[in-house]
């Protein structure tokens, strides 16, 4: 009686440790859209290959992802907002789900209460980018 007590219990114990170690906590494990995960499998060549939401989910504290399909007469938008890692800033980042342009669906970034363009969020992006486990 002991014998089975003690594999059931091993096996039990295995399960919530497989189950841990696979299925929780990770940003891959969440649920996004197929529009956010578009933006966040994103990348430029001066990324070294990682993309924008591995960046996001190291320079972001509590970020939160989310679409607002109303944004604009023609089409909807990603966002991502967050707080800065380093400075504490509140960040918010959005991409047109149309692009309005050739090859680029971002529409802006804010930092602090200031608005940048793409290139300063290329820099920001690349100031983290190193941190991005491989």
């Amino acid at each position: 009686m002991k014998q089975k007590i003690l594999t059931v219990g091993c096996a039990i114990l295995l399960t919530i440790m497989l189950i841990v170690l696979t299925g929780c906590g990770g940003a891959e494990s969440k649920n996004y859209s197929e529009d956010i995960q578009n933006i966040r499998n994103q990348t430029v060549g001066l990324l070294n290959g990682k993309t924008f939401g591995a960046i996001l989910d190291v320079a972001l504290e509590n970020a939160k992802w989310s679409e607002d399909d109303s944004y604009s007469l023609t089409s909807g938008a990603v966002k991502v907002e967050g707080k800065d890692k380093e400075s504490g800033e509140d960040v918010e980042i959005i991409w047109l789900k149309e692009a309005q342009e050739a090859g680029s669906n971002f529409e802006k970034m804010t930092k602090g209460g200031e608005e940048i363009g793409y290139s300063a969020f290329l820099s920001y992006l690349q100031d983290y980018e190193d941190q991005v486990a491989e």
